[in-house]
């Protein structure tokens, strides 16, 4: 029988802020911003290492300044590696196992018969609602989402007070002009804004027709016409990699689009932090984050939805009043306990339990040290075992890494360390055992 217990971000900051290195004369509580707005920037598919705060990047100057006295996560796994899945599991707190739809039927959701469109509508809808819970505490919720498989296409929208959905042809400096609009209008209400932005995807590098930021010499440049948020016709640029390239070409094709698209990301994300008030900065928690990564070439894959590092390893880091310092926690944890954590930072209690548990077999014997987390995507799933890795593909091919030695998961350690296998294996398939078990209750 598995032991249940809860374990998530907020154990990670009562730990810090009651430690030497945080403690304040006056502070005798863990951390609290009670009542305090809430803004989530979301930036899909942000590696951490390319901020200078997560990794030795020097592509990110605003963003390693506005956060600069931050709390800090440095290994961050996201429930999946995808949009749909991580971005349902992270809002609804619900583990990526226990979410019954695959990524693909949201995709050819319109061609699904009125009955199966039903059944998706209903599994999605029944879910936990943020919104609900903070509107219930006298928030203003809004939600800002750009792109497909998030927002209003799966029911994500759903309870917000405000919530709008954006074209991918927008550029990021359109959005966060919507971004800033919206704040402008919540005057002197308690808000929660969610934000998500795609101008990192895949397919949807989108920059201005005179950015000077350099083009990789192995790319397709297409000129394009949008609409922005007040019926303007603009102009921007669509960047792709040439077709048939040799591995290393498309490689560094992809990364250099990737890097110009983070510093062009940076260069303008400054004029919304520019834009908060004092006021706002001293009563307002600010979490940058993403849902999930992408492959960049890395493991020879170049998208994402798969369990490597690259799609799964996300940046989360929370500014909140009153830091005075840069906090690092270094301990793995899981994107799946950032609602919940930030629902008692600022004091909200739901009026039922938010549904999230890590699953933990002490596989060590020594429990307090252990960290278990699971994911999956559409044809493969995974464990995060302390340092451990392990990715089981189309139900039948096993990998296992060891991320302290091999960050990069280039070296599969299966054969060489089979007892482990075996019982992270068995973790995993116990652990699906009890959601099943829990489903027919």
């Amino acid at each position: 029988m598995l032991n249940i217990f809860r374990c998530g971000l907020f154990g990670v900051l009562a730990f810090i802020t009651s430690s030497a290195s945080f403690a304040k004369e006056n502070q005798t509580e863990g951390l609290q911003c009670r009542d305090c707005n809430i803004i989530f920037l979301n930036i899909e598919l942000f590696r951490p290492e390319f901020t200078g705060i997560l990794g030795n990047s020097s592509l990110t100057p605003n963003l390693d300044r506005f956060f600069s006295k931050s709390i800090i996560f440095h290994d961050v796994t996201a429930p999946a590696g995808e949009t749909f899945l991580s971005n349902t599991a992270v809002l609804t707190v619900t583990p990526a196992h226990k979410i019954n739809i695959r990524p693909i039927i949201i995709d050819q959701f319109s061609s699904q018969s009125a009955e199966k469109k039903l059944a998706i509508e209903q599994e999605l809808r029944g879910l936990t609602s943020v919104a609900k819970i903070l509107n219930e505490a006298g928030y203003k919720t809004i939600s800002i989402n750009q792109g497909g498989r998030a927002g209003k296409a799966v029911f994500l929208d759903r309870d917000f007070v405000e919530a709008s959905q954006w074209s991918s042809d927008l550029l990021f400096e359109d959005m966060l002009e919507i971004v800033k609009s919206s704040l402008e209008n919540t005057k002197n209400e308690k808000f929660f804004l969610l934000f998500r932005s795609t101008y990192l995807h895949n397919h949807q590098s989108r920059r201005p027709v005179d950015s000077d930021i350099p083009i990789p010499t192995d790319s397709r440049i297409k000129t394009y016409t949008y609409e922005t948020s007040g019926s303007e016709k603009r102009s921007g640029i669509l960047l792709k990699t040439k077709r048939k390239l040799t591995a290393e070409r498309k490689r560094r094709a992809e990364r250099g689009i990737y890097t110009g698209q983070v510093i062009y990301g940076d260069s303008v994300i400054r004029k919304l932090f520019d834009s908060f008030s004092e006021d706002l900065l001293n009563r307002t928690i600010i979490v940058f984050y993403a849902n999930h990564g992408t492959g960049l070439g890395d493991n020879e894959i170049y998208n994402h939805g798969t369990a490597y590092q690259a799609s799964v390893n996300v940046p989360l880091v929370i500014r909140m009043p009153g830091l005075e310092q840069a906090i690092h926690v270094r301990q793995p944890v899981e994107l799946l306990n950032l609602v919940p954590s930030v629902l008692k930072i600022v004091g909200v209690n739901a009026e039922y339990p938010v549904p999230v548990e890590t699953y933990d077999l002490p596989i060590s014997g020594n429990i307090d040290d252990d960290r278990v987390f699971f994911g999956r995507n559409g044809f493969d799933e995974y464990i995060r075992y302390n340092n451990w890795k392990y990715i089981v593909q189309y139900g039948r091919f096993e990998k296992l890494y060891n991320l302290d030695a091999d960050p990069g998961e280039k070296v599969d350690l299966l054969d060489q360390e089979p007892g482990l296998s075996r019982k992270l294996a068995a973790l995993l398939l116990q652990y699906k055992s009890a959601l099943i078990k829990d489903a027919l209750e």
